[in-house]
């Protein structure tokens, strides 16, 4: 209602968006009244001296009519890269942000091991008011979650990162002093795997500190591997049982500042510890078909490694509010990450006897930053720019070899934009990105710049779902681990070595998605084509001595179609889904490679109790020269919890209802075959213990820490002979 002295002068009512319009209005002043059943109402005076556009926001309210409470629930909200979820009051005041994510379909929430993920399997990064740097979202008071967006389809920003999908709480602003405490300890039995750790943050709107502490461990962790090879010198048959341990630490320290309104900072910190070590005793047969056995074919094999890892990492963090259409982001990033890996190792043939001591040490050092510029044009476009400049210098040296120093420099500069918009039940979002990288790796110099392109097309049918088609091209450069030329492999008769001259992968996509949503139940089914030119491949070749060398190389074109069909039901408080996905791969020269993948949860809440179980199926997974078995392809957990009191739960479960994970893969590459048998005791019940503090929880400074170890792709010397 527009009203001038108590005289109603317009009447307007919203369309399905809350979108309206008063027009033909004399320049005067008026009191504009907005209101609407379960919401608060609004009431402000407004000067009409030109042509007005405005925002208002009504509060949901609680209505008492006759014992009757009826509260708003509002429908889910199409976007041109997925769909935005307004939780339930009942989620809201569930004291638990895992348990009122439950309310979002396509993702799996536990509250139990307090963990999140995809339906679809798919690569799921968290932001939390569309920033990547926060404390994680168990520190989020439910009451404070003013929406959930789920997006299916990412920038070229966060493409080039591996994301795949992004979860984005966005959160209401509220005031006064927040503390948050938890502490947990978990153990598995028997003695096999355990941690605790603690967390705090304590701050009011201003400013604010983060910390937590978690030392890990696990102990004993037993597999075998029945090992059967084949070159054109000799068949090995052996039995291997591997017994590993390990310690990790992690620490993080976080500080944010509100200075004003418009300004954000944050100084953030990271660190991570671990060291493990790893015993193997195998024995077998080992026949030489080049010079015969004299009647001995025994052959026995020892090996033992210990490594250690230390990564630190800092970010500075800026957001600055223009003003309500635009906003700058700005990120500076350093890291420090150090690894050594000795291994010893011992194999007895019939006729000789080969021992191998290594000790390679890795340094990489890595500085990156980001800066990112979004301009909301009107309520119908967006704009996104931004550049990524990152360095990267890694060092890799062996004790006691004769190998020089692996030095590996790298450049990269990236630019990216963004577009959104709708034209009537039409959405789009095109994003376009640009990447030049100058690498020098073992002598090797190379350059090369590559596109980005992320472009989705949506059509919202309104009560009939929605339905999305998508197209990306990702250009990915090799790692660092596939570069390097030097043998990290601790098996007499193989050698691992990377490959310094490998080019990018260009990747492209075709998606196009269906979804549907309606009273807790949530249907969707994906259609995805994938075709990768210059693939990074494993291949390999046998010497004179029977010795087989894999390494990496761009080899032709790779395609594979994955067809997904997603189910998701939630009935006060009970939540069941399953996920089907089959899985079609095409090599160059070989027959299309078929898999399949199931998951089945269920989730159910009784009072004070919870329980969590769900049911997996995967039968095979393939590479161009070898193809895995899953001789347990059917894998079931389930986790019951109890809350003593509101803050404090007690939970028991196992990761695994089977006694061991058995798998056996066949490798075979020209005049090279082998197959391993693989058995790992995975049977571990566990127990859980959790004490979580909220208090005055009405303001927050909301940044993300996530950010630590997305650029830790150090190279991998953690190679268990196979």
């Amino acid at each position: 209602m527009l009203l001038k002295n108590d005289t109603i002068v317009a009447l307007a009512s919203t369309d399905a968006k809350g979108r309206f319009a008063l027009k033909n209005l004399s320049p005067d002043t008026y009191n504009i009244e907005l209101s609407a059943l379960g919401y608060s109402s609004v009431n402000k005076e407004i000067s009409m001296t030109e042509d007005l556009s405005e925002d208002f926001v009504l509060r949901e309210k609680d209505i008492q009519l006759d014992s009757v409470l009826v509260t708003t629930e509002r429908p889910r909200v199409t976007t041109a890269t997925g769909h935005i979820y307004y939780l339930s009051k009942k989620a809201r005041e569930s004291g638990n942000p895992y348990k009122a994510l439950q309310e979002v379909p396509d993702i799996i929430s536990n509250y139990i091991t307090e963990t999140v993920k995809s339906m679809d399997g798919k690569q799921l990064l968290v932001l939390v008011d569309g920033i990547k740097v926060n404390s994680g979202i168990t520190t989020i008071d439910p009451k404070r979650i003013d929406y959930v967006e789920i997006k299916d389809v990412v920038n070229a920003k966060y493409m080039r990162e591996g994301v795949q999908k992004i979860l984005d709480i966005r959160l209401k602003p509220q005031k006064t002093l927040y503390q948050f405490y938890e502490y947990g300890l978990r153990n598995d039995f028997p003695h096999y795997w355990g941690s605790t750790w603690g967390k705090i943050e304590i701050g009011n709107s201003k400013f604010s500190v983060y910390a937590d502490f978690g030392p890990e461990y696990t102990h004993d962790q037993k597999s075998e591997n029945g090992i059967w090879t084949k070159s054109n010198s000799y068949i090995k048959d052996i039995n291997e049982k591997t017994l590993s341990s390990s310690k990790t630490l992690d620490y993080t320290l976080m500080l944010k500042y509100k200075p004003t309104e418009k300004d954000y900072l944050a100084a953030y910190f990271q660190g991570n510890n671990n060291s493990a070590h790893a015993e193997t005793e195998g024995s077998g047969t080992f026949v030489d078909l080049v010079n015969g056995n004299a009647g001995n074919d025994v052959m026995t094999s020892d090996y033992k490694s210990k490594s250690l890892s230390r990564v630190y990492s800092g970010t500075l963090f800026y957001r600055h509010t223009i003003n309500d259409k635009m906003m700058l982001e700005n990120y500076l990033t350093g890291t420090y990450n150090y690894n050594n890996l000795r291994n010893n190792t011992t194999d007895i043939y019939p006729a000789e006897t080969w021992k191998d001591m290594t000790d390679f040490s890795t340094r990489k050092n890595t500085v990156s930053q980001t800066s990112e510029f979004t301009w909301d044009v009107n309520d119908k476009t967006s704009l996104t720019f931004g550049n990524a400049t990152t360095y990267i210098n890694d060092k890799l040296s062996e004790k006691y070899g004769m190998l020089p120093v692996y030095r590996h420099n790298e450049w990269s500069e990236f630019l990216y934009a963004s577009a959104n918009g709708m034209i009537k039940n039409f959405m789009y979002m095109v994003s376009l990105g640009y990447e030049g990288i100058w690498r020098k790796s073992a002598g090797v110099s190379d350059h090369y710049y590559r596109p980005y392109v992320s472009s989705a097309f949506t059509w919202n049918m309104k009560k009939a779902g929605s339905l999305q088609l998508g197209y990306t091209l990702n250009s990915a450069a090799p790692d660092v681990a596939m570069l390097n030329p030097y043998d990290t492999s601790t098996d007499s008769l193989r050698r691992n070595v990377g490959n310094p001259y490998l080019k990018p992968q260009e990747t492209h996509g075709v998606s196009l998605r269906y979804s549907y949503y309606k009273n807790g139940f949530y249907a969707g089914a994906y259609f995805n084509y994938c075709y990768i030119t210059d693939r990074y491949e494993n291949i390999g070749f046998v010497d004179d001595n029977g010795v087989y060398t894999s390494t990496f190389e761009n080899l032709g074109h790779y395609s594979n179609i994955n067809l997904s069909a997603l189910f998701n039901y939630r009935y006060k408080n009970t939540t069941v889904g399953t996920t089907l996905t089959h899985f079609v791969e095409y090599y160059p020269g070989q027959d299309a490679k078929k898999s399949f993948m199931g998951n089945l949860f269920l989730f159910q809440t009784l009072g004070k109790w919870g329980f969590y179980g769900s049911v997996a199926y995967t039968n095979y997974t393939y590479t161009n020269v070898s193809a895995q078995h899953n001789l347990t392809p059917t894998t079931s957990n389930i986790f019951v919890s109890y809350n003593i009191t509101p803050n404090i739960s007690l939970s028991v479960g196992s990761e695994f209802l089977t006694k061991d994970l058995k798998s056996k893969m066949r490798v075979r590459d020209k005049e090279y075959e082998m197959s391993i048998l693989n058995k790992k005791d995975v049977f571990h019940p566990y127990i859980l213990f959790r004490w979580t503090i909220r208090k005055n929880q009405k303001k927050r400074i909301d940044l993300d820490n996530n950010i630590v170890k997305d650029i830790q792709d150090d190279i991998n010397l953690m190679n268990r002979k196979y």
